[in-house]
């Protein structure tokens, strides 16, 4: 019985552990889409000059999509075992 709770507690501390890690990854990539955006905005309303705009957005839009495909990639693992 023992051998038995301590693989589940296992268990559960590793879904806690993804779903935090999971939950930090949409959470910071939906934080940096939204600061890309007003990067936008910064630019069309003349706030921003080209130059500093294509520096900005290029490296949040970069940030924006490691996340995203570092949380595809998470999920992937964890269904498909291996």
């Amino acid at each position: 019985l023992k051998n038995y709770l301590s693989f589940w507690f296992s268990i559960i501390k590793e879904l806690i552990a993804f779903y935090s890690f999971d939950t930090f990854l949409l959470d910071s990539a939906s934080k940096v889409d939204e600061e890309s955006e007003m990067v936008s905005q910064q630019l069309l309303s003349g706030e921003m000059s080209l130059a500093d705009f294509l520096q900005n957005y290029r490296r949040m839009r970069l940030l924006y999509h490691k996340r995203v495909l570092t949380r595809l990639a998470a999920k992937t693992s964890m269904i498909l075992p291996g």
